[in-house]
């Protein structure tokens, strides 16, 4: 099974002819998942945001990943990978048997990803500590 880290994708975004990137942002930590990003069109797939210009998103809510790409010049640099389709129960409710999917793909929820336990110096670990920096940076007073 492919590990999510090995399938991260980086590439730049530019600006429409009306300034704006063409993409779909919506996710972020107040409501525990990670950014998701997918091409304005019809049946797009959506990604998780990584990065965005060598800033680490992953934890940050909705509204600062927006301003931090509202700020960017043309091309944004962005690393992302492939967001996983949650399973679900009998009462519709997301139903986790692992952080990430085949295919190298990553769940959405990040109170899962940061209740587990990983390797120190992994990808998962340095992932876990930049979410976990990013929320203390926006809830501590």
């Amino acid at each position: 099974m492919e590990h999510w880290s090995a399938r991260v994708r980086e590439c730049a975004v530019w600006l429409d002819s009306s300034g704006r990137l063409p993409l779909e942002v919506s996710g972020g930590a107040e409501k525990g998942h990670f950014i998701w990003i997918c091409p304005v069109r019809p049946g797009a797939d959506r990604d998780i945001l990584l990065e965005v210009e060598g800033l680490s998103v992953s934890g940050l809510p909705l509204y600062d990943v927006l301003n931090v790409l509202k700020n960017c010049e043309d091309p944004v640099r962005i690393k992302t990978v492939k967001a996983g389709a949650l399973m679900k129960d009998r009462r519709d409710h997301d139903v986790a048997f692992s952080y990430w999917l085949p295919g190298g793909r990553l769940k959405k929820d990040l109170r899962y990803f940061l209740s587990q336990r990983f390797q120190k110096s992994s990808e998962d670990q340095r992932l876990q500590e930049s979410i976990r920096n990013n929320l203390y940076r926006h809830g501590a007073p």
